[in-house]
């Protein structure tokens, strides 16, 4: 914890941890296979739960959101890069369009 340094307002403060130099995202699919473990865990105790009226939670969502986000800048690369005249569009307009696929 960190502590504010105007004197009049001192008051603690969260702060995140300094960001990783590798990143945060799983380094290997070993990682990637234990945190869907650990979704898939935490559903299924959801599940089997019992809510206040002692009834099955089992048919209630309980389902991990994926988001996906993109910087294309100022939206200048995706309209070229889709239009059928130009057969190789950058990484950022295929990973757009990819992350819109049923899964």
């Amino acid at each position: 914890m960190y502590e504010v340094a105007d004197k009049e307002n001192k008051a603690k403060v969260l702060v995140p941890p300094a960001f990783p130099k590798e990143g945060r995202l799983p380094g290997t699919p070993r990682v990637v296979g234990e945190n869907y473990s650990l979704q898939t865990r935490e559903s299924d105790r959801y599940k089997r739960a019992k809510d206040k009226n002692g009834l099955s939670q089992h048919g209630k969502c309980c389902q991990a959101v994926h988001i996906s986000l993109f910087f294309d800048g100022t939206n200048n690369n995706e309209p070229n890069d889709t239009k059928p005249d130009n057969p190789h569009p950058t990484n950022i307009a295929r990973l757009y369009h990819a992350s819109f696929r049923v899964r």
